[in-house]
């Protein structure tokens, strides 16, 4: 059985998904809740903050997958950002969005690949192009004239604590 000590220890981040309009689809906190014998997502964002105390007493496992906003646990961060693309209707049948990610802290080449992947797998992208400050206007987190190329701005905010 896979243990979860690290998980709960981690500081959530903010998960913000927006069009290239500028309208804000999804702000949640990267939580998710889990049944604890088999890893599966019970809820994820405000859902599983706002039932936190419930889901605890019934030994689900709430904690963070991302750790600074760097994928910590690539499975679960998957399942996050399916739940997330759901919820914000990012995922269809026929539409396979470009789309822009945004992390405000260096990356190494390792977790730049893991976050990439996450992304094609959970939304599932057309592409993905992360970090590329010629995308987003300085100092905000919208597009800039070139917007028509990415239909979705998905920005990771580090913890505020």
């Amino acid at each position: 059985m896979r243990t979860y000590k690290n998980f709960l220890q981690r500081e959530s981040s903010i998960i913000t998904i927006s069009t290239n309009a500028g309208e804000v689809l999804l702000q949640e906190p990267s939580l998710v809740a889990l049944y604890a014998d088999t890893g599966k997502i019970i809820s994820a964002g405000s859902e599983a903050q706002r039932e936190r105390k419930l889901l605890e007493q019934n030994g689900s496992i709430i904690g963070s997958p991302l750790m600074a906003s760097i994928v910590a646990d690539f499975d679960i961060s998957v399942q996050m950002f399916k739940y997330f693309a759901m919820k914000a209707r990012l995922r269809t049948i026929f539409m396979k969005p470009k789309i822009a990610v945004r992390v405000p802290i260096e990356m190494t080449q390792v977790e730049t690949q893991a976050l990439m992947d996450v992304m094609f797998l959970a939304i599932p992208a057309r592409s993905v192009l992360l970090n590329d400050e010629s995308v987003f206007r300085p100092g905000s987190s919208s597009f800039p004239a070139k917007s028509h190329d990415y239909k979705f701005l998905i920005e990771i905010s580090p913890p505020t604590n």
